[in-house]
């Protein structure tokens, strides 16, 4: 949701309450209205705010042009940076609410102070600093205040939520309009999902409809796993696919996109692949990868990477040892080849 910034304004006579007034106007409550001035210098400049002792009981109250729901706060301080020790937010009732509470400190620098409040969940404009000057055996100097927040707490709707509301359509009966055979498994599916993710589903489902009815089922040709469409038919519904796939089936979940014409699928395995690769699964996965058709050149190269990085415990792995010698030839001298010296 767009985020608004605010200064204390110049205009319209800012309130402004302080524990009591500073004697010397060149440190008066005004100077903290409006953009910083004296900010990024450091040091005990005129045209800052101060308070009238460097005591404990110090604080300052403002008011902000507009009502917010406050979610970030940053405070311009010029001199024994540090002295904040709590941060309120008026209620709409009066009272006073503590969005962040720290101990007095002394840095002998400016600096603009971001606390990690916990943002208001009512609207408001006034805050309080309150000042512990002890720690710094002085006083501190703030230039500025401002504050972010957002009008209104509303929220888009969740992607995530979407997608899980997707989730219970896969190869779900209720109003499918397509029945896909794979292997000799029916899926049902919906053909405009899959016809809007994939070129090749338009096209056999244009070529479908023009060979006969509708109800028989859409015959899938080729060497596919069941489990595997499953996968996939996940990712056309919902953008993602399901948890802990298994690299070796990161892999086919990649050739059947390249056979569906879904080149998001195709990044987006190599991706969950990258993810998972360790010293154990990496000489299977770039089995996998090269000694199957099509090759998939991403994951050989990313499994080399690996393998180049790390020879001493991949070369340890059982999966390296159980590997026929030409595999580990193979894999030894593409990988060496890779090493920088």
């Amino acid at each position: 949701m767009p985020c608004v910034k605010k200064f204390i304004p110049v205009e319209n006579s800012p309130y402004i309450h302080l524990d009591r007034l500073h004697a010397n106007v060149v440190y008066c409550a005004s100077n903290i209205v409006g953009r910083p001035v004296v900010f990024p210098c450091y040091g005990d400049i005129p045209g800052t705010w101060a308070p009238s002792s460097s005591n404990n009981l110090e604080f300052i109250e403002m008011e902000f042009a507009e009502l917010l729901f406050i979610t970030n706060i940053d405070v311009y301080e010029t001199y024994n940076a540090g002295a904040i020790t709590r941060i309120s937010a008026r209620r709409p009732g009066g009272t006073w609410h503590s969005i962040w509470s720290g101990t007095p400190t002394a840095l002998p620098r400016s600096s603009i102070f971001t606390p990690n409040i916990v943002p208001t969940a009512f609207k408001t404009k006034q805050l309080r600093l309150d000042i512990d000057c002890s720690a710094c055996g002085s006083w501190t100097q703030i230039d500025g205040v401002r504050v972010t927040g957002v009008r209104h707490q509303s929220r888009p709707p969740s992607t995530e939520q979407f997608c899980s509301e997707l989730e219970k359509m896969v190869n779900n009966p209720l109003f499918s309009d397509v029945t896909i055979s794979v292997g000799g498994k029916k899926f049902h599916a919906h053909r405009a999902i899959l016809a809007a993710h994939s070129d090749y589903f338009s096209t056999v489902f244009s070529n479908h409809m023009e060979g006969g009815s509708l109800e028989r089922p859409v015959e899938i040709q080729g060497d596919i796993r069941s489990d595997v469409f499953l996968a996939v038919l996940h990712y056309l519904y919902t953008n993602t696919v399901p948890r802990a796939l298994s690299c070796d089936m990161l892999t086919s979940v990649w050739r059947v996109a390249h056979q569906f014409n879904i080149e998001s699928l195709k990044e987006l395995a190599v991706y969950k692949v990258e993810e998972t690769l360790d010293t154990e699964n990496v000489v299977k996965v770039y089995n996998e990868a090269t000694t199957k058709q099509p090759v998939i050149e991403k994951i050989q190269e990313m499994c080399l990477d690996y393998i180049s990085n790390n020879v001493h415990a991949v070369s340890q792995s059982p999966a390296f040892v159980d590997s026929p010698r030409g595999i580990m030839l193979e894999i030894i001298q593409r990988a060496t080849a890779k090493l920088t010296i």
